[in-house]
């Protein structure tokens, strides 16, 4: 259309009579179009091709704009899986040093419990051993006691059997051996005879050997 718009414009000049007064000046087809460019408005394909360049534009705008979040989409989505592998990485080595660290642990434990009861059995030992020691000073005491004591009933013994006058036994009583022995004309219960023993410095006794009988 453009072209048969060219074409009209210039064959109406032609017709026109020219003359060396007039304004117009011949030139080139170039010149005419340009300035028929300035009366006419755009023709409507001229529109749009360009609505339709802008839309192209627009749409390589969107699909550079696309691209860039895709790219942008699959790095995040990298950086967590890398993230996540290496967060896996770091629970599976704290897993396994935990475990090494109670593998180590348990038997210090079971050990230091055994120090502990080997400890409390020394301290209880030895609480005992002191208890030992002294019950065996007090039984060397008495048996130091007991030898002074016999020493003396010995040494009064001896005298008694020099001197025939001697009574190792007290009034009333009768001596056999080394025993003295006391006989009651008086009949009581057991209970009774048995506290009139004690007042008498002595306890009730069943005899059974023929000799002393």
């Amino acid at each position: 259309e453009m072209q048969a718009v060219y074409e009209d414009i210039s064959m109406d000049l032609s017709k026109m009579p020219c003359s060396e007064n007039d304004h117009f000046t011949t030139g080139t087809a170039d010149d005419i179009y340009v300035n028929t460019e300035n009366f006419h408005p755009k023709p409507k394909e001229w529109t749009d091709i360009s609505a339709h360049g802008k839309l192209k534009d627009n749409k390589k705008t969107a699909k550079i704009f696309i691209l860039i979040l895709g790219l942008l989409l699959m790095l995040g989505v990298l950086t967590l899986c890398v993230l996540g592998t290496l967060y896996h990485h770091k629970m599976v080595s704290y897993e396994l040093l935990s475990e090494q660290h109670d593998n180590v642990t348990k038997p210090l434990m079971i050990q230091k419990q055994k120090a502990q009861d080997a400890d409390r059995l020394y301290k209880d030992l030895r609480s005992k051993n002191q208890d030992l020691i002294s019950t065996c000073n007090e039984a060397k005491l008495l048996y130091e006691t007991l030898k002074v004591k016999h020493q003396q009933v010995h040494e009064r013994l001896s005298a008694c059997s020099a001197n025939q006058n001697c009574k190792p036994c007290g009034e009333g009583w009768q001596s056999l051996g080394l025993k003295c022995y006391y006989f009651s004309t008086e009949k009581q219960i057991w209970t009774q005879s048995r506290d009139y023993c004690v007042s008498k410095g002595g306890h009730l006794v069943i005899i059974t050997s023929q000799t002393e009988q």
